[in-house]
């Protein structure tokens, strides 16, 4: 998708689209230049990522506002539709889903690995962009989606269609707060050396993910973190919050089981067992692209510090050209 230093120039060109209906999206959350030019890439390039075209959507950033091509996002949504139509277009995208969360997760850790070993090329740069790219752009099938889906799902099992449409893997959330539970409680029991080393690894693992955008850097210093776990260092709240945690999830695995058999057993067709599927990878992917996503701009923020360069105003392009 986005194979030279040229195609990553090419594809975020000013584009004119004067003359054309556009709707129009405020960007004022997005706080640098790399964070809105993968928001320009990944409408711009979906596609590309889809497979369906090799045509960029037309979009403009002025400002605090990124204007859409109304007429070739109908379209391309139209298309993608028609294939979801199908059981063989369901199955075709759930792939697609699957293999862009791989082929981002593997491109994150070559990308760690060029920068531990000096600097990335700029052909690893361009292919962890890309990668990035594309599992964004899979959020857009969630607007293609039946908008009857839910309707027919609770059509069979009234009680359990949120259960059923939702995702199957422990959230975020709840991942980075059972960490920050383990570390406070590493805090209480554990010598400072033990602590300490905890603490880094959990600040390298999941400290990025305290904001949404640049914002991060802030949040993953490790006088904010200290100051989050101190909040925790109770051995009883500490207690009682993990033991909220797990019967919660114990109870969401009950409701999933009972879920799951009673869809089982009504014998859905083909095609909504898949769309079924479907919908559950679209609501796992927030949070794995969430993740990927802020992975990628603290890998970036890594990378920018080595040029010199100011991440809130660095751009993608720039980045590229400052590679091996």
């Amino acid at each position: 998708m986005i194979d030279s230093l040229s195609d990553l120039v090419f594809a975020l060109r000013s584009i004119d689209l004067d003359g054309r209906e556009t709707i129009r999206f405020r960007i004022d959350g997005f706080k640098s230049v790399v964070t809105r030019q993968m928001l320009e890439l990944r409408l711009r390039c979906q596609p590309q990522a889809f497979g369906i075209g090799a045509e960029h959507i037309g979009t403009s950033i002025a400002g605090d506002a990124l204007h859409l091509d109304v007429d070739a996002l109908i379209a391309m949504n139209d298309t993608v539709a028609a294939e979801l139509a199908q059981v063989d277009g369901v199955l075709r995208y759930l792939q697609l889903v699957h293999r862009a969360e791989r082929q981002v997760a593997g491109e994150a850790q070559a990308f760690a690995r060029a920068m531990a070993n000096g600097r990335p090329t700029t052909a690893r740069f361009l292919a962890y962009v890309s990668a990035s790219v594309a599992l964004q752009a899979m959020g857009g099938l969630r607007f293609c989606m039946p908008s009857d889906l839910r309707e027919r799902v609770a059509a069979i099992c009234a009680e359990d269609a949120e259960v059923l449409l939702g995702s199957e893997r422990t959230s975020l959330w709840m991942q980075v707060r059972l960490a920050e539970l383990a570390l406070a409680r590493r805090r209480l029991r554990s010598d400072p050396a033990c602590y300490a080393a905890m603490l880094r690894r959990f600040q390298r693992r999941w400290g990025y993910l305290g904001a949404e955008d640049i914002d991060f850097v802030a949040q993953e210093r490790r006088e904010a973190i200290e100051g989050r776990i101190a909040e925790l260092c109770s051995e009883p709240r500490i207690a009682a919050e993990v033991s909220a945690i797990a019967a919660a999830r114990v109870e969401e695995q009950r409701r999933r089981r009972r879920a799951y058999d009673r869809f089982a057993r009504a014998r859905p067709d083909r095609h909504l067992v898949a769309l079924t599927l479907l919908a559950r990878a679209l609501a796992a992917h927030d949070d794995r692209n969430r993740q990927a996503k802020m992975r990628m701009l603290r890998d970036l923020r890594d990378l920018a510090l080595r040029t010199g360069d100011e991440l809130k105003i660095v751009s993608l392009d720039r980045l590229a050209a400052t590679c091996a």
